[in-house]
């Protein structure tokens, strides 16, 4: 029979104007249907995580992605899985909190910062250490942006609120804390030792 007289039958389109009538796009267009659908979900604080103890806690923290560029396919297949678990555990009744952040990604950084400046005619010796770091800063605060957005062009599910950097006050304190309290325990100890090393 079909739908208003027109006919899908045995599960065929056989009238393509059908889904014009119903206002759907006869392709799919990610860059409008994603976009759009992010913002609304963002705008709704739908992955907001609050406390409440009514629900099952279930919270994954986004292995942080080095500050070294643009995320690359690894990272999207990653985020695709914790999506899938996350959207599930949601759907499921838990309380979800997908924490989100990046890491500075330390020698790895400094290697890419360091070919930077030489693609300038740059040498990071010659320009002393506190340039040099605060070179890096705001190379973090360029990159962050764009890794951030490419995961949010993903569609993940994360609390954008609860966003971290490894290097920001609250980790540098809490590892610090940490290491200081392993340490008057005893359970951690200084000592003469070899070390790998990146010479570049």
């Amino acid at each position: 029979m079909g739908i208003n007289g027109k006919g899908i039958d045995n599960g065929l389109v056989q009238d393509r104007r059908l889904f014009v009538d119903m206002r759907m796009e006869l392709d799919y267009v990610p860059k409008e249907i994603e976009e759009k659908w992010h913002h609304y979900w963002e705008n709704n604080n739908l992955f907001v995580s609050e406390v409440d103890f009514s629900k099952k806690p279930f919270t994954v923290v986004l292995p942080a992605p080095n500050i070294t560029g643009n995320l690359h396919i690894g990272h999207a297949f990653n985020a695709v899985l914790q999506d899938v678990m996350c959207r599930y555990k949601r759907m499921k009744g838990y309380n979800v909190l997908w924490i989100p952040g990046t890491d500075h990604g330390g020698i790895a950084t400094q290697n890419v910062i360091q070919k930077k400046l030489a693609s300038l005619n740059k040498d990071k010796d010659l320009m002393g250490k506190e340039n040099f770091i605060n070179y890096m800063w705001e190379w973090k605060n360029q990159i962050v942006p764009v890794m951030r957005n490419q995961l949010k062009r993903l569609g993940v599910s994360c609390d954008w609120t609860k966003e971290y950097f490894t290097m920001d006050d609250i980790r540098t304190n809490a590892v610090q804390e940490a290491f200081i309290k392993l340490y008057k325990d005893k359970y951690i100890y200084k000592e003469d030792s070899i070390v790998n090393w990146c010479f570049k």
